[in-house]
């Protein structure tokens, strides 16, 4: 199967590329920078530079992909009006998806209880999901707790 993994630089990106392309799948990683892409240690998983907040960049990332993963979160470097670029790159990212015939996304969101007063983080999280629902292709949204592991962005905010 042809599979994107959007974040691919990062943490949980990186360990999905690696797991997806040891399974047999076909394997891109989208990333804002192919030059400062990480390393893998299957060297078959190919990348593809695209920003999800410029949407013309996407349909080359998409073309051909049957499954894509949404790992992109935009709360990492600037802070401030990251709810607004989070609602933006999932719409970008769902429109076009659904363009180019893409025939499921799998998102993985933030765990909270509907209903429940979170932070504006979980609560951009869930936004998210619901942007991709509504203009995208059929959607899987995953929700996990905080994922911290070796070079993860949470696990070097709680080494600092």
């Amino acid at each position: 199967m042809k599979v994107l993994v959007t974040g691919g630089s990062g943490y949980i990106g990186r360990q999905l590329a690696e797991k997806l392309s040891g399974a047999g799948h076909d394997v891109t990683c989208m990333v804002r920078n192919v030059a400062s892409a990480p390393q893998f240690h299957r060297p078959q998983i190919k990348f593809v530079e695209a920003d999800a907040l410029q949407a013309e960049t996407l349909p080359r990332a998409l073309d051909g992909i049957e499954v894509a993963y949404y790992l992109i979160h935009s709360m990492s470097g600037r802070v401030e009006g990251f709810e607004s670029r989070d609602r933006q790159a999932a719409h970008n990212f769902a429109v076009a998806a659904k363009q180019c015939g893409v025939r499921r996304v799998i998102y993985l969101g933030g765990l909270a209880a509907t209903g429940a007063t979170v932070s504006a983080h979980l609560k951009s999280r869930h936004e998210t999901g619901v942007v991709l629902r509504e203009f995208g292709p059929p959607l899987i949204e995953l929700r996990a707790g905080i994922i911290v592991g070796n070079c993860s962005t949470s696990f070097e905010s709680f080494a600092a």
